[in-house]
């Protein structure tokens, strides 16, 4: 059953009303831990304690400080014996409040006149202290933990660790994401490219020949290459240089690097091939060496000068 609107949304003036739809039009997107599971759950239900617990703590932690921050100061006397005479000169701004409290009006260049024996105490607040920077960014990697996400990536602060470590944690969620969008992929877009390509055939206007009757070729229409987005290196002169390597040793492949970019192998290289000979038209050269342009003309004079030097072998 589904809702024209939220149940709790005030503003709307209209009765809410349900609609029932069959459970083939209903895409539900969950991971699934147990046989017989039929419904998911957030990701974040293993953590939902301790984000209640970090947030009372950062709302406890402002109130107090909220505290501190309202005592000024305080007067302090050695020879006082009530509270009668105790505190400014009633010329220069003492009062009493609607409790029947003191009240000592502060304001920028005042001077005050004490009585005898009396001294003013600033108030210097301590909250939030040393430990609330470490015990939040250890929260913060608790929850980060409990949902495959790193502290950085969830508190948005880059600035700790080295590379490796850093590099490191950037792996591990790599792997996280990888699972969501494998998720995705099988349980939300590929029933719908499925509906894509019948609709297609039955409107005719793709021709499927074998497709209802071979399930090889269905298979082979069915089948389609996701590509997530582009998830930017660390460092991208490294990124470069293992990629270079891996490819001398035949580890990887194009498609799996132009892949991480978000990008098809096919179309890039077609693009490059596109740009190569703009170049060529433009009378620009790249050399592979180091990458930089020349003309083709100075080329050929800095070759004709190599090979007229005294020294050079004939």
């Amino acid at each position: 059953m589904f809702l024209n609107n939220h149940p709790y949304d005030t503003w709307v003036t209209k009765k809410i009303e349900s609609t029932r739809i069959p459970a083939e039009r209903v895409l539900h997107l969950m991971k699934q831990r147990r046989v017989g599971q039929v419904h998911g759950y957030t990701r974040f239900a293993p953590v939902m304690d301790k984000i209640l617990g970090m947030d009372m703590y950062d709302q406890f932690m402002l109130v107090r400080a909220k505290m501190e921050a309202c005592i000024g100061g305080a007067i302090e006397s050695t020879n006082a014996t009530s509270i009668s005479n105790f505190g400014l000169n009633p010329a220069v701004g003492e009062g009493t409040t609607a409790n029947n409290d003191t009240e000592i009006v502060m304001e920028p260049g005042m001077m005050t006149r004490l009585n005898p024996g009396e001294t003013i105490k600033f108030n210097t607040p301590s909250s939030p202290g040393n430990g609330y920077e470490s015990f939040s960014w250890n929260g913060n990697s608790q929850i980060g933990a409990g949902v495959g996400l790193d502290g950085a990536i969830v508190a948005r602060d880059f600035t700790r660790g080295s590379y490796s470590a850093q590099r490191q944690a950037y792996v591990e969620s790599k792997k996280g994401f990888d699972l969501i969008e494998e998720m995705l992929i099988i349980q939300w877009l590929m029933p719908q490219w499925k509906q894509v390509i019948q609709y297609g055939i039955d409107s005719g206007k793709l021709e499927a020949p074998g497709y209802d009757t071979s399930p090889a070729m269905k298979a082979a229409y069915l089948s389609v290459d996701w590509q997530g987005p582009d998830m930017p290196p660390l460092d991208e002169v490294k990124e470069a240089s293992a990629n270079q390597l891996d490819l001398a040793n035949c580890t990887t492949t194009l498609a799996q690097i132009w892949n991480r970019k978000g990008m098809n192998w096919r179309d890039a290289l077609k693009q490059r091939e596109e740009e190569v000979e703009a170049m060529k038209k433009a009378g620009l050269v790249q050399e592979p060496d180091n990458g930089k342009m020349s003309q083709p003309a100075q080329r050929a004079n800095d070759k004709k000068t190599k090979d007229s030097h005294p020294g050079a072998k004939k």
